[in-house]
């Protein structure tokens, strides 16, 4: 019984999507987390999280109905602004072709990362990635 538990417990592990995150030298960190709730179709979320220094963190839930809007925004270099129920997200062009992320909560809270060139097409891919995770999630 312990064979077959351990064995199901890999399996499930391998198949649950991990976070994604990418932490710059200055300490900010962007983390992508797919929500694995039961939603409606379009609901399902997916948690994009900055924390700057390790202190301050804004989150933002992006609905499977709002992906495909931020994941062309990450490719596009005109800046775009995707407001959620309880949070915006914000990109933007950065220095050197990078990319400029924002989360503004509405109670205020805001935190920015500033992503190199390279990490934005990464971070497009978890987007993607995150998305189907909780669409699998939706009724």
């Amino acid at each position: 019984m312990t064979t077959f538990r351990q064995a199901w417990n890999t399996v499930v592990a391998e198949l649950t999507a991990q976070p994604w995150d990418f932490t710059d030298a200055d300490g900010t960190t962007v983390t992508v987390i797919p929500e694995g709730l039961p939603q409606g179709p379009g609901e399902g979320a997916v948690v994009l999280r900055i924390t700057e220094n390790h202190h301050r963190a804004a989150e933002a839930y992006v609905t499977t109905a709002q992906m495909p809007d931020l994941v062309a925004s990450l490719h596009a270099d005109a800046p775009a602004e995707l407001p959620g129920v309880l949070a915006t997200v914000t990109t933007g062009p950065g220095p050197d072709g990078g990319l400029v992320l924002g989360v503004e909560q509405y109670d205020g809270v805001t935190a920015r990362a500033v992503l190199p060139s390279p990490v934005r097409s990464h971070l497009a891919a978890a987007l993607a990635r995150a998305a189907d995770v909780a669409r699998g999630w939706e009724k």
